[in-house]
């Protein structure tokens, strides 16, 4: 697992573990092999999270066999998402949330048919109405993470301010600002 904590770098590898108590600023884990077991917080609150946690990333594995495109899409979408996070100086609790909603917005794409997901070329109406419909099918996903409530930010990740986006339409105001934040990094 790679660990920057306090502008410093660490890998801690298999048996190994750290403690931290009062973290100056946010500090974001990533597994560099498969982990079997990552403890963080309460005994409690890991197990519920890590349930939920691990049903969404068995979606996201079917996604990746499906359209290997979108999982590795995903996490350079978080992966910029928290730089932004980081430079517009977003609350701890904030980052969390949108380290989570950024990683799984695309889940939804599972219920895409394969031959729209991966069409070459412009999608009808038809197709494109299906492709639409994926930020509310990922919102519905992301409900069952408990403590981290991020539907409203992967169901409006495709709002734009202009009010041109799906699936409401909403505009500025109305969108949330974690779902512009992964707008900009899905865009990009």
């Amino acid at each position: 697992v790679y660990v920057p904590i306090n502008k410093r770098e660490r890998i801690i590898g298999a048996g190994g573990y750290f403690y931290v108590d009062k973290l100056k600023e946010p500090c974001f884990f990533k597994t560099l092999t498969d982990t079997k077991l990552l403890y963080i917080s309460s005994e409690p609150v890991f197990q519920t999270i890590s349930k939920s946690l691990e049903k969404l990333k068995k979606v996201n594995q079917a996604i990746e066999k499906k359209d290997a495109y979108t999982l590795t899409h995903s996490e350079r979408v978080q992966k910029l998402s928290i730089k932004i996070g980081l430079e517009m100086k977003l609350e701890r609790e904030v980052l969390s949330k949108l380290a989570f909603a950024a990683l799984f917005h695309d889940l939804g794409k599972i219920y895409i048919e394969d031959h729209i997901l991966n069409k070459p070329g412009k999608l009808n109406d038809e197709e494109f109405h299906q492709v639409k419909l994926h930020p509310q099918n990922s919102a519905e996903y992301v409900r069952s993470i408990k403590f981290i409530d991020i539907a409203d930010i992967v169901l409006q990740h495709h709002e734009r301010i202009d009010g041109s986006g799906y699936p409401f339409g909403l505009t500025e105001e109305n969108v949330c600002q974690e779902a512009k934040i992964i707008a900009v990094a899905d865009s990009f």
